[in-house]
């Protein structure tokens, strides 16, 4: 490997047959393979050349200032390919590796660096919003260049209510002799106009007439008093203004206007065109607007919905994975337990204080239970009426469902209980659950296409769990045998046989209590 280096525009060549090269400077016991000592900008050690396979790579060490390819600064601790011919830059020093043909004394790399950097005319600041200059004292080119810079301005601003006033202060800084500015936004089926903000805030000189001609005939136009004028221009005195719709794919979203209460300026030709293409922008912002506003709404009810199904151990990937599109229709089979929980005596309970009450008592229950279940890594299948049915070992697997389980059952057992104590306490209905359990081989996961798609626990062991929970009193828990062979050791039970409508008599175990 061939390397020519400069700094300071002393040129040198360093060889080496090896096909790794650590460059920096060296200090006491530390060493390094190209030592670009006295430069003090570079580190020690600063990057590493390596040739594998007959491809180069740099990689910059953790360098205090860098190590540049060209005008990109790298990655520390990321190989970067070289094609050939690049410029490397450490600290001060300038470097090169050479090709097998090439000779060092031909080449410069000041030179090459001069060359490159002659070729640039122009640098603005990429990160400035004001990209356009007009020459000095040209009004028709300003306002070319505040109309040109509209798009930028308006990218910038993420809320709609500000986007909307930063609409009407930018049409009464673009229109020269405009006093005021108003957005008017269609809203509901009907295509009610709404005035949504106006320049200057204490008066809004708006002809709601004038503004629904626009928006229905989707078009621009210039009113002069000469014109039979209405109420509202007469009150505020409007001489001169101007309409135009904004519209997107096809459909017109509202409409902006400027007025003039000055007799001696009277909108032209050219101030509707400026009007016209301003809106144009207006509108592509506040579309884009909406739709950001819109997909917030969404992702935060996605959220919503599945922090409600899924234990946080797994939530942010599920909604990760949707957000994205890469959450898969696909299910697998394998033991999992199925926790199934119901409020005794709902249909009673129902009847006696009402629906409304009825649902205001499961806003609370429900919460309480679900937290349980979240706590101990259960997901819910799914809510049906007054019944909750959760899943241990999906869609992840878990080594510990059955405990996970038991425990989820527990503590929704006393969550229940201390929020029916403080309901009673305030005079409100209470209630009480019955809960079974059962493990078995089931068919899980998500379910569907991508319009619609849902994650479910198919096969014999939901309904198991289901009859179990049927039998259950209130208070109580039912293992199936399946269920409770696997934590025998954990808690104290009494065989007992219970009814069911399809199996006609069981075999079920009642949870008596935790053993210590």
């Amino acid at each position: 490997m061939r390397i020519i280096y400069s700094y300071n525009a002393e040129q040198k060549v360093f060889e080496t047959k090896a096909t790794q090269v650590l460059i920096g400077r060296c200090k006491g016991e530390q060493t390094v393979d190209l030592d670009l000592s006295p430069d003090t900008h570079v580190s020690r050690p600063h990057a590493r050349l390596s040739e594998e396979g007959g491809q180069l790579f740099v990689e910059d060490l953790h360098s205090s200032l860098g190590t540049y390819v060209g005008l990109k600064k790298l990655e520390s601790g990321t190989k970067f390919p070289l094609c050939g011919g690049e410029i490397l830059r450490l600290g001060h020093t300038l470097l090169r590796v050479l090709a097998p043909h090439e000779n060092p004394n031909d080449l410069s790399i000041s030179s090459m660096v001069a060359a490159e950097t002659a070729q640039i005319r122009h640098i603005v600041d990429a990160d400035s919003t004001a990209i356009f200059h007009s020459p000095s004292g040209d009004p028709s080119s300003s306002r070319l260049v505040a109309i040109c810079e509209l798009p930028v301005k308006f990218a910038s601003v993420t809320d709609l209510e500000t986007l909307l006033h930063s609409i009407a202060e930018a049409l009464v800084s673009l229109v020269q002799g405009a006093s005021h500015a108003a957005v008017l936004l269609k809203q509901g089926s009907d295509g009610n106009l709404v005035l949504r903000a106006h320049v200057p805030a204490a008066s809004a000189a708006v002809s709601r007439s004038l503004a629904r001609r626009a928006l229905q005939q989707k078009e621009a136009f210039l009113w002069s008093a000469e014109v039979q004028p209405n109420q509202s221009q007469v009150r505020h005195g409007v001489v001169s203004s101007m309409y135009s719709a904004m519209s997107r794919r096809g459909e017109a979203l509202g409409v902006v206007c400027v007025n003039s209460l000055t007799p001696a300026v009277m909108f032209s030709a050219a101030d509707l065109q400026l009007l016209t293409g301003a809106s144009h922008y207006a509108a592509i912002a506040i579309e884009n607007c909406m739709i950001r506003e819109e997909l917030h709404k969404h992702a935060e009810l996605t959220e919503r919905l599945f922090s409600s199904r899924f234990p946080p151990s797994i939530r942010n990937r599920v909604i990760e994975e949707a957000g994205s599109g890469t959450l898969v229709s696909a299910t697998r089979e394998s033991s999992v337990t199925v926790l199934a929980a119901d409020i005794r005596g709902f249909t009673e309970i129902s009847a006696r204080i009402g629906s409304r009450r009825m649902k205001d008592m499961l806003d609370q229950y429900f919460p309480a239970m679900v937290k349980a279940l979240h706590e101990h890594g259960g997901t819910v299948e799914r809510f049906a009426g007054d019944a909750i049915f959760a899943v241990f070992g999906s869609p992840e697997p878990d080594d510990r469902q059955y405990e996970h389980a038991l425990k989820a059952a527990f503590r929704m057992q006393a969550a229940v209980g201390v929020l029916s104590s403080l309901r009673a306490a305030a005079g409100q209905e209470t209630c009480s659950i019955g809960i079974g359990i059962h493990s078995g081989t089931a068919l899980h996961g998500f379910i569907g296409n991508a319009e619609h798609m849902e994650f479910a626990v198919l096969g014999t062991a939901a309904n198991l769990a289901n009859r179990y929970c049927s039998a259950a009193r209130p208070s109580e828990i039912l293992l199936s045998p399946d269920f409770f062979a696997y934590v025998f050791d954990k808690v104290d039970c009494d065989s007992v046989t219970i009814q069911t409508k399809h199996e006609s008599e069981i075999c079920a175990y009642r949870v008596l209590g935790w053993r210590d």
